[in-house]
């Protein structure tokens, strides 16, 4: 089976890919290029498609260390994760994260005021709760997601989708024998993409 491996020269700020017995190529350090980079040096790994956009968007050298930054299961704050990893902005997870400590102290306030008969608190007490919670409908979904992350996604994939092809077609105009090496065994669609030799998907456009 032909193995494929792709370094990054830091030199020249370009990829190189090398396999057995055919003469070596050189990308451009476009998106595509980076997106290939962490796949096929993660053989195997199935990627998000939106967190693969989100490591191409930072240092191409990640890799190899790149599990701890994809290793969610001790990510013990959901929401954080969402904000570093889909894109929220990170103000919108500080009013959600506000409105939530917020709601909890509103609770405690209404059993002190109710205790003390205080019905001009309460009442002032109800109605901001009632606000920060119409807020909350307005900007997550009833599992606790950010409603724009369906969107997010589609765009993400999107993104990766057309930033390997057009890297793909490069490198079909350097050398069809890499080109075709490489496309039979990457897996791309709605949920994962990775790079498996062993691959058990067709290539999916």
């Amino acid at each position: 089976m032909e193995k494929i491996e792709i370094v990054y020269n830091r030199v020249n700020d370009n990829f190189i890919i090398k396999c057995s017995g055919l003469e070596n190529i050189t990308l451009r350090p476009r998106n595509g290029a980076k997106c290939l980079y962490h796949l096929i040096n993660n053989e195997g790994r199935s990627f998000n498609p939106t967190i693969l956009r989100n490591i191409v968007n930072s240092d191409v050298e990640i890799t190899p260390n790149i599990k701890r930054k994809l290793d969610i299961a001790d990510v013990e704050d959901q929401l954080l994760y969402q904000a570093l990893n889909q894109f929220i902005p990170a103000s919108d997870m500080k009013t959600v994260n506000d409105c939530w400590k917020r709601l909890k102290k509103i609770t405690q306030e209404l059993t002190e005021t109710q205790s003390f008969n205080d019905l001009k608190r309460s009442d002032d007490l109800f109605t901001e709760k009632e606000e920060i919670t119409q807020y909350l409908y307005e900007v997550m979904n009833q599992n606790g997601t950010f409603r724009n992350l369906n969107k997010t996604k589609r765009n993400s994939i999107k993104s990766i989708d057309r930033a390997i092809e057009v890297t793909l077609q490069e490198i079909a105009g350097l050398s069809k024998e890499i080109y075709y090496i490489i496309k039979k065994n990457l897996i791309v669609s709605s949920n994962q993409i990775k790079y498996s030799p062993d691959g058990d998907m067709d290539f999916i456009h």
